[in-house]
């Protein structure tokens, strides 16, 4: 939901008309999906009613990923009134008045299966995954997927901030902002985008061959609803889970004390169980085409 909510709308918008450029184009639409986690990507391509055949695959190095992706898609299939068959337990195929879809789910690195799908898809999608690869080198083996003058759509890029508020103590916030961005660029000895692979984008992607159709920014902004002591839907939980995760990267830091971690700590929950804590982060959606080098 809070994904739904934050995507740029001008990027969904220009990644929607690209979409129908395909359609008309072609009979099916080949989509690959890397790192496609509940299948939020899927949902919303899919409402967007384009296309008379769509084949889509699930690309996540995680099995668990992979199943909790294809129970998630079938379900909301089914609720929407499609026939389902299971062809494998990997493939099930979904067809509604005028519409058929085939959904593939695979256990694999993406990278590796992008690099040996030679222009098998004509879009590529990916979110919230390029901040955990080496941008140059992995982008240019994403893009071995995609036919020439295939699309790629690309939103929930992190760009820097993930600031929680009130502020109550400046200089440690600050720190504690800055040793989760480190944690971020020092994963796999720096080699990925890390905390700014937002605006990394603007350079790289133009360097592999890509032409940057539109892009805008996808902010998390996590608050109480207005005039309530609640969050919206699970958005305490996810609060919850970014907590944690911000406390485990300070844990292994030895810029802040145990003493002050642990008071941040606490500080922070007691605001969450409060509905008092808000949270934002800044990322950015990148839609286009694949040109060629």
């Amino acid at each position: 939901m809070l994904d739904k909510r934050s995507v740029s709308s001008h990027v969904f918008s220009t990644f929607k008309e690209r979409l129908s450029d395909c359609a008309e184009a072609r009979q099916n639409i080949q989509i690959l999906d890397v790192g496609a986690g509940l299948g939020s990507s899927f949902k919303r391509i899919y409402d967007l009613g384009i296309g008379s055949r769509i084949d889509y695959t699930v690309v996540d190095i995680e099995d668990l990923h992979v199943a909790t992706a294809r129970t998630e898609i079938r379900r909301w299939l089914s609720e929407r009134g499609h026939v389902i068959r299971d062809k494998s337990p990997r493939h099930i195929v979904a067809t509604d008045v005028g519409r058929e879809v085939n959904c593939q789910f695979v256990t694999a690195d993406a990278l590796r299966f992008a690099a040996e799908s030679s222009d098998a898809f004509d879009v590529l999608v990916g979110q919230a995954f390029l901040d955990i690869i080496p941008l140059k080198t992995g982008l240019k083996a994403l893009f071995k997927a995609l036919r020439p003058g295939g699309v790629f759509y690309f939103p929930i890029n992190f760009d820097g901030i993930s600031a929680l508020l009130p502020v109550e103590d400046k200089a440690r916030d600050t720190l504690v902002e800055d040793i989760f961005h480190q944690s971020m660029d020092e994963r796999n000895d720096g080699r990925t985008g890390g905390s700014q692979t937002g605006r990394q984008l603007l350079n790289i992607l133009p360097l592999v061959g890509a032409r940057i159709d539109a892009v805008g920014a996808s902010d998390w902004i996590v608050r109480p609803l207005p005039g309530s002591d609640k969050y919206s839907h699970d958005e305490k939980y996810f609060l919850g889970c970014i907590l944690k995760f911000m406390h485990n990267e300070l844990m292994n830091s030895k810029r802040i004390s145990s003493e002050s971690r642990a008071e941040w700590f606490q500080q922070r929950c007691e605001q969450l169980e409060l509905a008092q804590l808000k949270y934002i982060a800044h990322q950015l959606d990148y839609t286009g085409r694949f040109v060629g080098e």
